[in-house]
């Protein structure tokens, strides 16, 4: 691929800007069929019959997403490692059930930040639960949970996701 050069800068930017995320939705990977996506956002997404994005709810101020440019010179290539982590509150067996089958697939991700913003890391690849942590806490306060972090390595950050259909994708 060319190189495409680029002219300008980039303004400052005077809206809110708060940190964390808000929402965030899973599905397996092979149940996302097709998209359209141009410059760098996601219009429409393709799902398999009967298939749809399950909401993972988690407490306020306890997920995020970042996405960490990997570049090597020596070898000409760069990646972006996009890592989702959640903390999903109290322990149970339906909670660990559910997770147990998150063990051995690659995920399609949409999050939502607390901007309002859908993305969706892992996008030509998927993302798979690279981790996975039971605590019973250590303080009545701490609480029990279990935290999720999910990887995935792209050619390009996460585009955004039109937030007009996200409605169609959720479950029921």
């Amino acid at each position: 691929m060319a190189c495409v050069s680029f002219s300008g800068g980039l303004p400052k930017d005077c809206d809110n800007n708060m940190g964390g995320l808000g929402k965030v939705y899973l599905t397996d990977f092979t149940n996302v069929l097709g998209l359209s996506q141009s410059a760098g956002t996601v219009s429409t997404i393709t799902m398999a019959t009967a298939s749809y994005f399950y909401e993972f709810a988690f407490n306020r101020n306890s997920a995020t997403f970042t996405e960490d440019l990997s570049k090597s010179v020596e070898a000409g290539s760069a990646l972006y490692e996009q890592t989702l982590t959640i903390t999903l509150p109290r322990r149970d067996v339906s909670k660990r059930n559910t997770l147990s089958l998150l063990t051995n697939r690659d995920l399609a991700v949409i999050v939502k930040d607390s901007n309002g913003i859908y993305w969706y890391p892992g996008m030509v690849e998927g993302m798979y639960l690279s981790e996975s942590t039971s605590t019973s806490g250590t303080n009545k306060t701490d609480g029990s949970n279990y935290v999720l972090t999910l990887k995935g390595f792209e050619q390009e950050r996460a585009p955004i996701v039109t937030s007009t259909i996200i409605a169609a994708l959720l479950s029921a």
